[in-house]
């Protein structure tokens, strides 16, 4: 069951709360809480009490798919403190990073195909600017149509 997308999970959920404080959310001595911390196996026992303790969906916690949080754990987030989001916060930041360098990579991709089409630079930017369009329309009919 366990494998580095568990542990990491497990790192993001736990946060910077100390093992005795995992130990008395789960039941398990400090020292079982610290070997499944570094890398051990976990026990469904101790992931299902972690997961109801701290409000994280055990099947993300699991598999990492589906929502973090259980459902009705909104007013939970709402009131957690910086050691509790900031992995969170940093791991979003990242991904939408590498998404901002994806989107440019293929934008410097389009760049070199219209130069190789002989497109005139002046129309490149209409053109691109009708893309944008295009994309917009599309992503607000996927969003319609519950893509």
């Amino acid at each position: 069951m366990t494998d580095s997308g568990v542990q990491a999970r497990l790192k993001i959920v736990v946060g910077s709360r100390s093992m005795r404080e995992i130990a008395e959310i789960t039941g398990v001595h400090q020292e079982s809480a610290r070997r499944y911390m570094r890398g051990s196996t976990p026990s469904l026992g101790f992931l299902e009490k972690l997961a109801g303790g701290l409000g994280v969906n055990l099947h993300w916690l699991v598999s990492g798919e589906g929502p973090m949080y259980a459902v009705g754990s909104a007013s939970r987030l709402a009131g957690a403190g910086p050691d509790e989001l900031g992995p969170l916060v940093e791991q979003l930041l990242a991904r939408v990073e590498a998404l901002e360098n994806m989107v440019d990579r293929l934008q410097d991709r389009l760049d070199e195909q219209d130069r190789r089409l002989g497109i005139p630079t002046q129309q490149m930017g209409r053109l691109s600017a009708e893309r944008g369009r295009a994309t917009h329309r599309s992503s607000e009919s996927d969003s319609h149509s519950g893509l």
